[in-house]
């Protein structure tokens, strides 16, 4: 790739001469000089011309390589020609380059998207533009050929191989959050919802049976214990199956009872009949 290199340097010093001729005679007469030309003007080198150029050329003079123009309308264009690249350039090393095809790259003279901020060539921010119309953001390094973290605002927002963190810059899974969530919703999809325990075949645990289960182990029966909740935490659509498996075996006891209750009644009621009877004269 051919580069067109545009070295700012200040400031410029005193006049226009050379040894062999003034900057005057090379400007007007249309002169060429190898030597190097001082100005004193406090405004260094001066056109007053509308549409002026200051161009480059090859080695033979036979084709441009770029140029500076002052515009009538007071625009300031810069321009490399062909296949070349404009460059910007501190302390003799590249920072800014505009390729060809208009790529912007800082810290990088290869840009590989619209906009690229390197690392050396190496680890780089990239922002780029797809046919269909997505614009992305993406921690690239062109060197590997492989994602990168990236982090926005020190630790409070980092993008990992997909993977998002809030308040951590090491996620855990898709999205970590180290800290609270405040939202109307959350929808969390399921399979095998617990409806199961209504069916015929489901075998209720008897009360007894839970009973021992607690007394041995202090929490119920397909619930995580409270050490296992503290170290790995909880699903959340897993916690709510287990929770309705338990709220619906619940209400199955309570029928049950319920019908014992109804049954007591029952024979209460004919043991009260029975009773008046005897207790009659």
């Amino acid at each position: 790739m051919k580069h067109f290199l545009l070295i700012v340097a200040a400031p410029f010093v005193c006049t226009l001469t050379t040894q062999a001729q003034t900057l005057d005679n090379v400007l007007k007469n249309g002169n060429t000089t190898t030597e190097t030309i001082i100005t004193s003007n406090a405004e260094g080198l001066k056109i007053a011309n509308n549409n002026a150029f200051i161009s480059g050329w090859n080695a033979q003079n036979t084709a441009r390589t770029g140029y500076l123009q002052f515009n009538s309308s007071g625009n300031i264009s810069l321009s490399a020609e062909g296949a070349r690249s404009i460059l910007l350039l501190t302390n003799q090393q590249p920072r800014v380059t505009i390729t060809e095809n208009g790529y912007v790259g800082i810290g990088t003279t290869r840009p590989a998207q619209k906009f690229v901020v390197s690392n050396n060539e190496q680890e780089g921010l990239e922002v780029y533009l797809e046919n269909n119309g997505i614009v992305g953001l993406q921690a690239y390094n062109r060197q590997t050929s492989h994602y990168m973290p990236m982090y926005i605002d020190a630790s409070h927002l980092a993008i990992t191989y997909g993977s998002v963190s809030i308040g951590t810059p090491s996620p855990k899974s898709e999205l970590t959050v180290n800290g609270t969530i405040t939202t109307k919703k959350i929808k969390v999809t399921a399979e095998n919802w617990p409806d199961y325990v209504f069916r015929k075949d489901y075998v209720l645990p008897s009360l007894q049976d839970v009973e021992n289960f607690i007394t041995t182990r202090q929490h119920l029966p397909g619930i995580p214990a409270a050490a296992t909740v503290e170290k790995e935490g909880l699903e959340l659509g897993e916690i709510n199956q287990k929770l309705l498996q338990k709220i619906e075996e619940l209400t199955l006891y309570l029928i049950d009872e319920h019908k014992k209750n109804k049954e007591l009644e029952k024979q209460v009621s004919l043991l009260n009949e029975r009773l008046t009877k005897l207790e009659r004269p």
